[in-house]
């Protein structure tokens, strides 16, 4: 089972390198098991404003970029699903 990944370029509570990118209310994961369909990721995501679901590459699983109202939001989801694990 493969752990999914959350990347962010938003403004965390202690001093963080986010590659010189200001803070934002998106969030990108990655590192998703190619079974796992859209509805799991929004319902892993509850409260999101946008979601955007690319489906699995060839050469992997697929990607999907997650919006939230504001950048706090986005900040303690992150804290709370980097490295979740969607049940499959």
């Amino acid at each position: 089972m493969l752990k999914p990944t959350v990347l962010f370029h938003s403004h965390v509570p202690t001093p963080v390198t986010t590659g010189g990118n200001p803070p934002c209310t998106t969030l990108f994961v990655a590192n998703i098991h190619r079974d796992t369909t859209e509805d799991e990721i929004r319902e892993a995501f509850q409260g999101c404003t946008r979601l955007r679901f690319n489906p699995p590459r060839e050469s992997g699983g697929p990607i999907c970029f997650v919006e939230y109202d504001s950048i706090n939001t986005a900040t303690t989801v992150r804290e709370i699903m980097n490295g979740f694990r969607l049940q499959k």
